[in-house]
């Protein structure tokens, strides 16, 4: 699922290829060109709309040359988001067979209020919306992205797919999330010490950080509107690592108050008592009733309300910054406003 821990258990898999390996797990290559520590350009190769035999094809080959090993993994977050396509899962479904294999799908299931929460971020971090926190949740709601109950209707009636669904949840994010994983697909580390610990590889940033890549982004809309996320990305590690210098990242943004985490609780409700009576056999309260019944603790920052030195330190980053884009870009930048266009762009 997306925002479910999907890219710490992604690296610590490639981080522990060969140990993986040695414990019995196969994990391909294809399909990871673009994306090193996942599957992502599968996703489309299983859609019924598209042709997907330029990778497909190649994938198939791959498991013949391995000898067809008796596990094997795909991880892509996207998956999720492509099950209620008609037909998807049906092709999905008859490939592996087709090669011998028993499909068995996992997926992290997570509160929505904090789910929406991390992809307002990550979407920040590509460069993709302008939106206040309110606009960005309406949208997400509107995706359809975060009803788990319609999401994965047809894998879980699908009578030749296996699945398990897990809780993200603090219970199981206090007792490790890879572990956890390892767990539900059946992997052992093959001896002591074999595999390296990752750490949480996609921290959240800060409140100042979050405020500053929604400055900039409605800037470059409004000032250098040919720039697209996908150009301004490479930007937003190093200007999160100087936040991080900063001291900014130290507590990390969440910008869901009160009034909205009651409205995302109510609204999927319903879809999130059938998913976990499906699921689990028991009610979705069982798993999220601490992080549903009472909103986490606001963390923002508004840079109009900030005062003296605080506001001063905020001003000079986004000021840095976009010199930095002025400097990557090799253009002359206009006067600086601070409205732009608030929008979402298209993952992919």
């Amino acid at each position: 699922m997306v925002k479910s821990g999907s890219t710490t258990i992604q690296k610590f898999l490639e981080d522990n290829r060969d140990a993986v390996a040695e414990a019995g797990l196969f994990i391909p290559l294809t399909g990871t060109i673009q994306h090193a520590h996942n599957h992502r350009s599968l996703v489309a190769a299983f859609s019924p709309q598209k042709n997907g035999n330029r990778l497909l094809g190649p994938l198939r080959r791959e498991f013949r040359q391995a000898g067809l090993p008796p596990r094997a993994l795909l991880t892509a977050e996207n998956f999720s988001l492509r099950f209620p396509e008609t037909g998807y899962v049906d092709k999905l479904a008859q490939y592996w067979t087709e090669l011998g294999y028993d499909l068995h799908v996992a997926a992290y299931l997570r509160a929505q209020p904090g789910a929406i929460n991390s992809r307002y971020c990550q979407n920040l971090k590509h460069w993709t919306h302008a939106m206040t926190m309110t606009e960005f949740a309406a949208a997400e709601i509107q995706s359809g992205r975060h009803d788990y109950s319609s999401l994965f209707a047809e894998v879980v009636d699908h009578s030749g797919i296996a699945t398990s669904f897990r809780p993200f949840s603090r219970r199981i994010l206090q007792t490790g999330l890879v572990a956890d994983f390892l767990q539900v697909i059946g992997v052992a580390e093959p001896r002591p010490g074999a595999f390296a610990e990752t750490g949480n590889f996609n921290r959240s940033p800060g409140a100042k950080t979050v405020a500053a890549l929604l400055a900039l982004r409605r800037w470059t809309w409004a000032e250098l509107p040919h720039l697209t996320g996908r150009e301004l990305s490479p930007l937003t590690t190093p200007l999160i690592k100087i936040a991080d210098g900063m001291g900014w990242n130290d507590r990390p943004f969440y910008g869901v108050d009160a009034d909205l985490h009651r409205s995302i609780v109510a609204h999927f409700a319903d879809s999130n008592e059938r998913m976990a009576r499906r699921a689990w056999n028991c009610s979705w309260r069982n798993h999220f009733a601490d992080e549903e019944e009472v909103a986490r603790p606001l963390s923002v920052f508004d840079p109009q309300s900030a005062e003296g030195p605080e506001r001063d330190e905020w001003n000079e980053f986004v000021a840095q910054a976009k010199d930095m884009i002025h400097h990557f870009t090799s253009e002359k930048v206009p006067s600086a406003t601070d409205s732009g266009q608030d929008g979402i762009e298209d993952e992919g």
